[in-house]
């Protein structure tokens, strides 16, 4: 494999007045690192002079795209280790991408500043994605299809049980970020579980490269005018019309599948289909569907992983008080306020989190009059109780809808023990088979 070395470093003047190294240096790296995952220009605050000069925010932005294109979206943060070397000490964290794994190195100097940042060592992630026990490939082919909302086009893959059709079919709709179409995370292939576990029993399914994967660099100049329809929406009302056009598929038996952020805007996508006329579901299967909104649940997580570290240093206070300000902005974008995307949380411009402005999925959800599967594990982090309970209570009473928690799984609809961290993330596993049962038992009966 070629080696993808990004040596981002200055290393500052060894006479540097030292003031000691970090009380915690993997918090401090890890810290660093999240502001850099996520493009925040305050990771500039943390240089020290050399550094500052050398790596600028906009640099930082840039890197932090090259890692994504080479090995795919960003899953979790593994082992870490620190190391003196000289006058500095260094932190090595383990960086695990959708392909790709690397090491992250932070140089701290002795007053405690970032002097060097490093991403090395680029390899294959720990263990190769293998089908789960309850799927059969003798009993489904797959074939690839494009997906094309309209100058878009995404590659698709359609995975297509044996015999005699019409199949009813499910539409798979991506959580957050750049996902592929198995929406891999780290070794996990969470939509590649679902298709073959479904497929295996009677039901076809389609799942599809998302936008901000396949088209990157052409969203790059329209962001301030990208929401949610844009990222995930409109590719799924053509997925969804794509199958209603394949006489293979039973039209009026399509169920549409989405997961995390994709579960939180399937009943939007419902609800478009029947108001511009477009093939829409015959039911929804929600997957970890959030139930506040986005600007929260940021907040929650940020939280919750603050509260794993050691200690909660006095600069991540910072930190998480900046970010509370900037979910406070979210609020005021409704009202006509205007920020620019780096007052605003993760450096998501405007536009965005105005396209999700005033909408309850959970009224939503009431709204389409569908059969609903709504599903959460009981180690989700990052969609919790809480949003579960608020999925209850708008929707539990209706004789269309089936609530169900699964106590041991996490966000992936995967099984873990102690304390739930983005650690999991990166170790090997499969969508829980009482899980692919469930759905597959309520896609069977789909428009009946």
């Amino acid at each position: 494999m070629r080696t993808i070395a990004l040596a981002l470093v200055l290393l500052a003047a060894a006479e540097a007045a030292a003031q000691g190294f970090p009380a915690d240096p993997v918090a401090e790296a890890r810290a660093f690192l999240e502001l850099f995952l996520a493009k925040d220009p305050r990771l500039a605050d943390r240089f020290d002079a050399a550094m500052a000069k050398a790596f600028t925010p906009a640099q930082a932005a840039a890197t932090a795209d090259q890692l994504v294109a080479a090995g795919g979206n960003f899953a979790a943060f593994g082992a870490a280790r620190v190391e003196e070397q000289g006058p500095y000490l260094v932190v090595i964290t383990v960086g695990a991408y959708e392909r790709l794994e690397f090491d992250f190195r932070v140089v701290f100097d002795g007053a405690g500043k970032v002097a060097g940042f490093f991403a090395q060592n680029p390899r294959l992630p720990t263990a190769a994605w293998l089908a789960p026990s309850y799927a059969d490939a003798a009993k489904f082919t797959e074939e690839e299809l494009t997906v094309d909302s309209g100058g878009w086009p995404l590659p698709a893959t359609l995975a297509l049980p044996k015999g005699t059709g019409p199949f009813p079919a499910v539409v798979l709709v991506h959580g957050s970020g750049p996902n592929d179409r198995d929406e891999t995370i780290g070794p996990n292939k969470v939509f590649k579980d679902l298709a073959w576990g479904l497929a295996s029993r009677g039901v076809a399914v389609l799942r599809y490269e998302k936008r901000t994967k396949v088209h990157a660099l052409r969203l790059g100049p329209l962001v301030d005018d990208f929401g949610v329809r844009e990222e995930v929406v409109e590719d799924a009302l053509a997925a969804l019309a794509l199958l209603a056009r394949d006489a293979r598929i039973d039209a009026k038996r399509l169920t549409l599948l989405g997961h995390s952020l994709g579960a939180q805007l399937a009943p939007m996508i419902a609800l478009d289909s029947a108001r511009l006329g477009l093939p829409g579901p015959a039911a929804l299967v929600l997957l970890a569907p959030p139930g506040r909104p986005m600007e929260d649940l940021v907040l929650e997580q940020s939280r919750y992983l603050a509260s794993l570290e050691p200690k909660l240093t006095e600069e991540r206070k910072g930190v998480l008080a900046e970010l509370e300000k900037a979910v406070a902005r979210v609020k005021e974008l409704a009202k006509g306020a205007k920020y620019e995307a780096a007052e605003l949380p993760l450096g998501i411009p405007a536009a965005y989190w105005l396209s999700l402005a005033g909408y309850d999925p959970v009224a939503a959800a009431k709204a389409t009059g569908l059969p609903m599967l709504v599903l959460h594990g009981g180690r989700d982090y990052q969609v919790p109780a809480a949003d579960a309970a608020l999925w209850k209570s708008g929707v539990g009473s209706l004789k269309t809808a089936t609530l169900r928690t699964f106590p041991a799984l996490n966000h992936l609809f995967m099984a873990g023990t102690g304390t739930p961290s983005p650690a999991e993330y990166s170790v090997a596993g499969h969508v829980d088979p009482g899980v692919v049962k469930a759905i597959a038992d309520f896609a069977l009966k789909a428009g009946r």
